[in-house]
């Protein structure tokens, strides 16, 4: 799952990738973030480039622009957007046999 936020402006942007699992029992559902990227761009004609992330799959990777899991931002209005779209995204198939 995906969450964007961007300034007013539209010169900043912060993006989350969440991972979503369940345990084996189905009684709890894990939400992870998979990935995170901080971005600017110099005007809104400009590209977005990175500034700061985090990729679950490059943990190994160092320098200036990366940030560790336990640094990664998590404003509440970004875990309430997820949890919102998580509960909304449940389906009953109820079949009558």
């Amino acid at each position: 799952m995906k969450v964007e936020r961007t300034q007013e402006d539209g010169l900043k942007k912060q993006e989350w990738f969440f991972n979503i699992t369940s345990d084996l029992s189905g009684h709890k559902i894990n939400v992870s973030v998979r990935d995170y990227f901080s971005l600017k761009r110099e005007s809104k004609r400009h590209a977005f480039k990175t500034c700061k992330s985090y990729e679950q799959s490059r943990w190994y990777k160092t320098g200036p622009d990366r940030v560790s899991k336990e640094n990664v931002p998590l404003p509440k209005d970004v875990l309430e957007e997820v949890k919102q779209r998580l509960v909304a995204g449940i389906t009953f198939d109820v079949s009558s046999d």
